[in-house]
């Protein structure tokens, strides 16, 4: 006697279907040589029980498959099928490979995902992957592009499994945007799309549409200290920069000064009132209010009212703050010359994201990173951090990174679609598009020009 697991459409020249009683097998009648008919047999317990219905169908018309469920045994009549991912918990019990860029082929392994790719979805990071094939207990998928690093999920009628993580390789696409500058040190990006650069060796601030034409905004080339309308005014040495949500530029001038440019390109000089002064200032950073500007110098930070009222903000031991810049959601990042990134919130408390005091250019989380010496950072939309990593000296040629940073202190490299060091020969500065934060701009002080990155 053969049993039968499902009952599948017969072809046209099957067609006598002969039903018994009910039991627990399935028996097949030698085909009549009279009518070509083939008889199959629903048998029950006892083998000695004759057929009690019979019915045939014409030669022409399939008969209905019977529904499986998940057993592999025919259902009762009227029984909805079964998926597999109900029969238990699913599970994401590891990943391979764990870390990859876009397109890497990944195998998801776990238990209960059925086998219905159309009906799971996979996620890294909250950003979906194309699903390639799927048994009960793995699913291969393709990592899709931009995903970044963070868990993996597998949802499957609703229910949302989170298991291993995957660390995203960041690449990016380097092209030169702007040229003919000269040695430019510090770069920003309004909400616009204006990028703002000191124009070192000029003396002057120079503005770049989204197009990469170049115009000035402020300074007229002479070595002094003049305020005034566009290039009527004057500085004495442009340092860094930073632009606030309404287009105003503020710039460090010579170490001592704070200059203000508003978007016309009227300049103004803001005075530092009250105790302390300014100091000797190394970096600048403003909130997108522009209610708050942030001044780094060694050992503090100060912070200077739009009117020019100074205060100390934070104060710490070992600690210069040579770049600075501040988040959407007010958090003020720092880059202290010890080679550590520090985040310093709203009560002026400082606490290390990421860094250990020693140079070197490790990925990692936290103290496990290491950087070789950050020239210009920004936040993008979300809060990541991204930085210009750069060293001269015995580190050679080489030594050039253009890195992410997360906001939980994760720093990766990102490197060229091949998987190559960006060349970038010394990047000075680093603006994030915020209506994109998949473009980035550097300015680079060896080449005279800004480099577009596109991330991938």
């Amino acid at each position: 006697m053969k049993k039968y697991s499902s009952l599948l459409c017969l072809p046209a020249l099957m067609s006598a279907l002969t039903l018994t009683a009910s039991g627990p097998t399935l028996d097949t009648i030698p085909k009549s040589s009279a009518n070509n008919n083939i008889q199959l047999v629903v048998k029950p317990a006892s083998e000695n029980s004759a057929p009690v219905k019979s019915a045939t169908a014409p030669a022409s018309t399939p008969i209905a498959t019977q529904p499986i469920n998940n057993t592999g045994t025919p259902a009762l009549k009227g029984a909805a099928p079964t998926l597999n991912y109900n029969n238990g918990p699913q599970t994401i019990t590891g990943i391979i490979p764990a870390e990859g860029p876009r397109t890497t082929p990944i195998t998801v392994s776990g238990t209960h995902f059925g086998n219905s790719a159309s009906s799971v979805q996979l996620k890294i990071n909250g950003v979906s992957a194309i699903i390639s094939g799927i048994s009960d207990n793995q699913i291969t998928a393709t990592v899709p592009d931009r995903a970044g690093s963070g868990p993996i999920t597998v949802i499957i009628g609703g229910k949302n499994t989170v298991g291993s993580y995957f660390k995203y390789s960041w690449r990016g696409s380097a092209s030169s945007f702007v040229g003919n500058l000269t040695h430019p040190r510090s770069l920003v990006r309004d909400g616009r799309g204006y990028l703002y650069i000191v124009d070192a060796d000029h003396r002057c601030i120079r503005q770049i549409n989204n197009l990469g034409d170049i115009t000035t905004l402020a300074g007229s080339g002479a070595a002094t200290s003049v305020d005034g309308q566009g290039t009527a005014a004057s500085f004495v040495d442009p340092r860094a920069i930073t632009v606030d949500g309404a287009g105003n530029v503020y710039v460090i001038d010579h170490y001592y000064a704070v200059r203000k440019i508003s978007p016309t390109g009227a300049v103004t000089t803001i005075p530092g009132t009250g105790s302390p002064s300014f100091g000797e200032i190394h970096s600048i950073a403003v909130d997108r209010a522009g209610t708050t500007i942030y001044l780094g110098s060694i050992g503090k930070i100060r912070k200077l009212t739009p009117s020019g009222v100074v205060s100390n903000f934070a104060t710490a031991s070992n600690f210069n703050a040579t770049a600075m810049t501040v988040s959407a959601a007010g958090d003020l990042y720092a880059y202290s010359s010890n080679w550590t990134l520090y985040k310093i919130n709203s009560s002026g408390m400082m606490s290390v994201l990421a860094g250990n005091g020693k140079q070197g250019d490790a990925d990692g989380y936290g103290a496990a990173a290491q950087f070789l010496g950050i020239t210009g950072l920004h936040t993008d939309a979300t809060g990541n951090i991204f930085v210009s990593d750069y060293a001269e000296g015995g580190w050679g040629p080489g030594a050039v990174r253009i890195r992410k940073v997360s906001r939980d202190g994760d720093v990766t490299t990102i490197n060229a679609p091949d998987g190559g060091r960006l060349n970038i020969p010394s990047p000075s500065g680093i603006a994030v598009d915020l209506s994109n934060n998949n473009m980035l701009y550097v300015s680079d002080f060896s080449s005279n020009c800004i480099f577009k990155i596109t991330l991938q």
